[in-house]
């Protein structure tokens, strides 16, 4: 027994030891997309939480959800943004006798009759600008004319939002000594869902065709919001956005039994490879940025009489990931969040066992975004540096033949061990491409050529850095046909050098709607 205790004790000791150092995170920010707040059931309303500030704001954008259970003819409220220092409301939404009623500023502006069906979701976004002369209200994506309830026709230009105010949904507040006080009767019977406020003003087409994006100062997501009891979110199948631009940000491990450290342009292009793997080929990788969070390497030191064992102890380094993605076709928010989490948790094994990729499941964040950021950092891959960056537009499962691999991570299939690309052998040649394109059908172009890119330019040797679409007032240009002598094809050739000079050329059907399209290609 005292030797079975013996053994029992030292494989206890050993199993803790060589267990990688845990790391304290700060909690994930859950998203809340899919999901509503309900203040039919007990609920009077929802309240920002006193960490979440809105700043002072010279132009802004409202959107919400709303759904209504029951009517009410007298004044209930949709949201209410009020500052400790004004008795007035700094700004709100809401409804009476049948109208839908801003509030800004004090001044009330009343919508034409509305006649809201019962459990439909209507979406609904404000927006304002100093420089305008009175906010503009979208009901369904329309604007509504909405006039001054007193004679004031116009908001003054010197206003600006408040910063630091409260802010409650489902309900009018007050506010004593700091401390919030519901106003009785001034709730909705309803659901609201999607909540977001953008610091900026909107253009009719963002809020008309961009209803799916996160906000970039309040966002629907769970540590944003204080719920109360009876007040969870509660999930809703019945409202979809779907959307197709995402960025994905997350922490990943990388666990070595080889004995080396993991660099910042290797680990860049490990989850290069582990995203094409795990992800579906139905999401296209637009750019994949990585960065240093720590480097821990643990080594167990054992006593001289028990140096006849050696155990082996991965070193594991930690690194910042930062995705966008496109998902092709759209998905609905909610369900394209669950899509990418789930299959982010599985890891990359490498067969030789040397090596293991595993993201922090906690760390997983998916937010749909109006479009992507262009790149801030050279396309070079950093050496010393905190960034690495790759650029594709390649779908993230291999479930297609070759067109779809990446020329900068390659695998070495005989040992199963790695070979990436060092920096040196990363040429540092570009070119700017102009092409006319047409489409034939009814198709998104910012969905399309993406893909087209992808299939067409060979991805061993170039990647698309940035792809520039005029806007739709300019793309109408005058249908002609080429001279044959002079081109390849009859219409619709577009070419594209490689990093040798050569030539090649992929045919468009003709159609009545050209495209310029003008892109940076990085050999």
């Amino acid at each position: 027994m005292n030797f079975l205790q013996r053994h029992l004790n030292v494989f206890l000791t050993l199993s803790l030891l060589s267990s990688p150092t845990p790391v304290q995170m700060q909690g994930p920010r859950l998203s809340l997309w899919g999901q509503v707040a309900d203040f039919t059931a007990g609920c009077s309303h929802w309240s920002l939480k006193p960490q979440v500030s809105i700043p002072a704001l010279q132009e802004l954008t409202v959107c919400l959800n709303l759904k209504l259970e029951i009517p009410i003819s007298s004044k209930w409220t949709i949201f209410m943004y009020r500052h400790p220092t004004h008795r007035y409301p700094e700004l709100g939404l809401g409804g009476k006798w049948g109208h839908l009623v801003v509030w800004l500023f004090g001044m009330e502006w009343i919508s034409p009759q509305m006649n809201l069906q019962l459990s439909r979701w209507y979406p609904l976004c404000l927006t304002w600008s100093h420089t305008g002369r009175k906010p503009v209200l979208y009901v369904d994506g329309r604007p509504t004319d909405i006039v001054a309830a007193h004679n004031t026709d116009s908001v003054p230009p010197s206003c600006k939002l408040s910063p630091n105010g409260s802010l409650t949904l489902g309900a009018d507040h007050t506010l004593v000594s700091g401390t919030i006080h519901i106003i009785p009767s001034s709730g909705m019977m309803g659901k609201l869902s999607l909540f977001r406020i953008w610091g900026r003003e909107r253009s009719k087409q963002e809020v008309t065709s961009r209803n799916c994006s996160e906000g970039d100062l309040v966002m629907w997501e769970e540590d944003v919001w204080d719920t109360y009891w009876l007040c969870y979110p509660r999930p809703d199948l019945s409202l979809k956005c779907e959307w197709s631009c995402y960025e994905v940000t997350l922490l990943f491990d990388i666990s070595r039994y080889d004995g080396n450290n993991s660099e910042l342009y290797i680990a860049r292009d490990i989850a290069h490879r582990w995203l094409r793997k795990v992800l579906p080929g139905t999401i296209y990788l637009h750019r994949v940025s990585v960065f240093e969070e720590m480097s821990s390497g643990l080594e167990i030191k054992t006593p001289a009489e028990n140096r006849l064992v050696r155990w082996v102890v991965p070193s594991v380094n930690r690194f910042h990931c930062l995705v966008h993605i496109s998902v092709y076709p759209k998905m609905n928010v909610a369900d394209a969040q669950e899509e990418i989490h789930k299959d982010l948790q599985i890891p990359l094994r490498e067969p030789s066992g040397l090596l293991r990729l595993s993201a922090v499941t906690s760390s997983i964040h998916t937010t749909p975004v109006d479009n992507f950021p262009a790149p801030t950092v050279s396309p070079t891959v950093a050496t010393g540096s905190n960034l690495s960056t790759t650029s594709t537009l390649a779908p993230a499962s291999p479930s297609t033949p070759s067109p779809t691999s990446s020329r900068q991570t390659s695998t070495s299939g005989e040992s199963g061990g790695i070979s990436t690309t060092s920096p040196a052998n990363i040429s540092d040649l570009y070119f700017q491409v102009k092409v006319n394109v047409s489409l034939r059908g009814v198709c998104d172009p910012q969905q399309i050529l993406p893909a087209w890119l992808n299939i067409v330019l060979p991805a061993d040797m170039m990647i698309v850095l940035d792809l520039q679409l005029p806007p739709q007032t300019e793309r109408r240009l005058p249908y002609t046909w080429h001279d044959p002598a002079t081109t390849s094809e009859a219409f619709g050739t577009s070419h594209r050098v490689s990093r040798y000079g050569s030539f090649y050329s992929h045919t468009i059907q003709p159609d009545e709607k050209p495209v310029t399209v003008k892109l940076n290609v990085y050999v």
